[in-house]
């Protein structure tokens, strides 16, 4: 399938785990069709996940975060959780970036309609 461009490279790990289990697999394609079919898809629902802008690397892909982790590892079919945001809203966020992406929406569509 060809992806928005938006999409293609950096973010697809993140939109492919449609459970929001880690990974993305079979389970999540089922979980998506199900859903657009109105089917019942148990808890695993489309659900914003926010990226931290100053999480990503050099080529503005979003880095691993678990403990098998090392510095640097970008986010894989395996490994789709990206860093948890840790933002004192006390101090100045003037300068906070946050990405948003939607599980489920592997192509971008969402923001076509």
């Amino acid at each position: 399938m060809n992806l928005n461009l938006s999409y293609e490279a950096p973010f697809k790990q993140v939109s492919a785990d449609f459970n929001g289990d880690g990974k993305h697999e079979l389970s999540d394609v089922i979980g998506v069709l199900k859903y657009f079919l109105g089917l019942d898809t148990g808890t695993a629902l489309p659900e914003w996940v926010f990226v931290n802008e100053a999480d990503l690397d050099d080529s503005g892909h979003p880095l691993r975060w678990d403990e098998a982790a090392s510095v640097g590892d970008r986010l894989d079919k395996t490994h789709t959780q990206p860093a948890p945001l840790n933002i004192d809203l006390t101090e100045d966020t003037s300068d906070l970036q946050l990405i948003g992406v939607l599980r489920g929406d592997m192509n971008g569509s969402f923001f076509d309609a």
